[in-house]
Parts: structure tokens; C-alpha cells; sequence
């Protein structure tokens, strides 16, 4: 018996290992980068703070404005999977047994709706001014 509650207890902390590391918060990883980011820094500073971003796009300068944004940096950071994606992958994956089973493979016109759902991504922008320094930024948007 004491094999037993050993087993169940080693069990449970593997479990609750699982949950621990798949339920971390994207939005607060992406607040945590964005708060490293400061007015007035250079995009060196920025790269060697936060990494490189997802994506850069120049902006079209306005001769009549002289200090503008010219160029933007994305950051986009997408939710890690988790012990819920597993179960919903399982629970799928069982779903399409039952249905190819009971039809007998016939019936194929409902398989194409499976499939992982998007659990969305954070992201936000920082702008930079002719100078190369940081303008402004944006707040952190969770885009589904």
C-alpha cells in the first residue's frame, strides 16, 4: 500500500508540473518586454533588451513634418501550447475515431472542422524618429 500512495503522490506532482508550465501568461511576457522598452533609446538598446521584432515597417515621411515616425517595429508573441490544447487534441482525435467507426469511413465531410483553434497572439509597436530613437509605443493588444 505505501507503493501505492507513492506512485499516486509522484503522479501528482508530474501533473502539476505540467500545469504549471503550460499555463503561462502571453499577454504578461509581452507587458514584461514592453515595459523594458523606454522613450529616447536607441533600436540597438531595444534589440539587445527585448530581441529582434516579428516585423519592420517604414513609414512614408511628410516633407512638411519634420520630426515624424519612420519606421516601426512589431512585436508579436504567440500563446505557448498547453495541457488544454493536448486535451483538445486527444478529445478530437478520439471524435474522428467514433465517427469513422460508426459510419464506417463513409462519411468524411465533417473531419475537415477539427483542428487546433487559434488561441491568439499579443503584440505590440514601437516607433522610431529619424534620430533612430525611440518615439513612442503602444500598449499590448491580444489580437485573436
Amino acid at each position: 500500500m505505501a507503493g501505492y500512495n507513492s506512485d499516486v503522490k509522484s503522479w501528482c506532482w508530474g501533473l502539476g508540473l505540467l500545469l504549471l508550465i503550460g499555463c503561462s501568461s502571453t499577454r504578461a511576457k509581452a507587458e514584461g518586454k514592453r515595459v523594458l522598452v523606454e522613450i529616447g533609446m536607441t533600436g540597438r538598446d531595444v534589440v539587445d533588451r527585448i530581441g529582434q521584432p516579428a516585423r519592420v515597417f517604414p513609414v512614408a515621411r511628410a516633407p512638411e513634418v519634420a520630426d515624424q515616425t519612420i519606421e516601426v517595429w512589431a512585436y508579436i508573441l504567440k500563446a505557448p501550447a498547453d495541457l488544454g490544447d493536448a486535451a483538445e487534441f486527444v478529445l478530437a482525435a478520439g471524435t474522428l475515431v467514433v465517427i469513422a467507426v460508426a459510419t464506417k469511413g463513409n462519411d468524411t465531410h465533417g473531419i475537415g472542422g477539427f483542428g487546433q483553434t487559434n488561441k491568439g497572439r499579443c503584440t505590440f509597436w514601437v516607433g522610431f524618429g529619424p534620430d533612430g530613437r525611440v518615439r513612442g509605443l503602444t500598449d499590448v493588444d491580444v489580437v485573436r
